[in-house]
């Protein structure tokens, strides 16, 4: 007679992220014998252990030969086939106010004129946890123009050269998966002042300074890495006012005209005149 119920105990060692894991079953019965062992109704008995690749509870029931049996049940979670997410990629100027300048309807509308730190935020969708998160420039078509670095929280990325283009960012977990790259706003830095002069005509011909009863047209030039955003003038050191066309017309008279340019990036020119 054996009036023995069987015993049963699963057991696994370390789990290397999303590696197969294989489950050993100790089993026990009286005098009678282990005559099934069964994982969720499959036969294991031949290896007393089972492999699993993906989370779950497991059920093991353990038959004895005296028709006597024992269940137990085991939960596996560390399979980790999430991919994590890059939360946002953001840009500030270190050292002052957030940016320079930002123009909503143009794609690279977001200006900055002084040293830029970087900020990437990126959270884990599995159980594995966040083990990095990297970065790296590309310029205004998309091509690369550094390596894939990693993110330090601790000491952000800088920026600090005239630049016009976008982040990229990417971040891996514990388990190995790597989320989509995700790409930041277009944006431009320009640390430079505008570079300006002036013509002055006259019927289409340079202005020789003589007195002249035909219109005098004075016209500002100016280039900037990051575009002109307005041209301002002066006369005769009185009140700037902005410019709403390419050119003004001379008034009567001997004044003095002086004209200079803000950059998107919101920086000004020398004043010409």
């Amino acid at each position: 007679m054996d009036k023995v119920a069987p015993t049963v105990k699963t057991e696994y060692g370390e789990h290397i992220p999303n590696e197969s894991l294989v489950i050993n079953v100790e089993a026990t019965a009286g005098i009678s014998g282990i005559k099934t062992i069964t994982v969720d109704g499959e036969d294991i008995i031949a290896n007393q252990s089972f492999t699993v690749s993906e989370n779950g509870t497991y059920t093991v029931t353990v038959v004895a030969n005296n028709g006597l049996s024992t269940t137990t049940t085991i939960t596996v979670s560390s399979f980790d086939y999430d991919t994590p997410i890059v939360t946002d990629i953001s840009m500030k100027h270190k050292n002052s106010t957030d940016f320079a300048r930002f123009i909503n309807a143009i794609t690279f509308g977001l200006f900055f004129n002084e040293e830029i730190e970087i900020t990437v935020t990126a959270k884990d969708s599995g159980v594995s946890g966040l083990e990095k998160i990297e970065y790296r420039l590309v310029d205004e078509n998309g091509t690369p123009i550094t390596d894939w670095a990693e993110y330090d929280e601790n000491n952000k990325p800088t920026v600090n050269a005239q630049f016009k283009g976008y982040v990229e960012a990417r971040a891996t977990d514990n388990a190995g998966n790597t989320s989509p790259v995700v790409t930041s706003k277009g944006f431009v830095l320009d640390a430079e002042k505008p570079s300006i002069n002036v013509t002055a005509t006259v019927n289409g011909a340079d202005y020789d300074t003589t007195f002249t009863s035909d219109n005098i047209i004075l016209t500002p030039n100016a280039t900037a890495f990051s575009g002109i955003y307005e041209y301002q003038y002066r006369i005769d050191n009185g009140e700037w006012n902005v410019m709403t066309t390419e050119s003004i017309i001379a008034i009567d008279g001997v004044h003095t005209y002086e004209f200079k340019a803000i950059s998107n990036a919101n920086l000004e020119s020398d004043i010409v005149s």
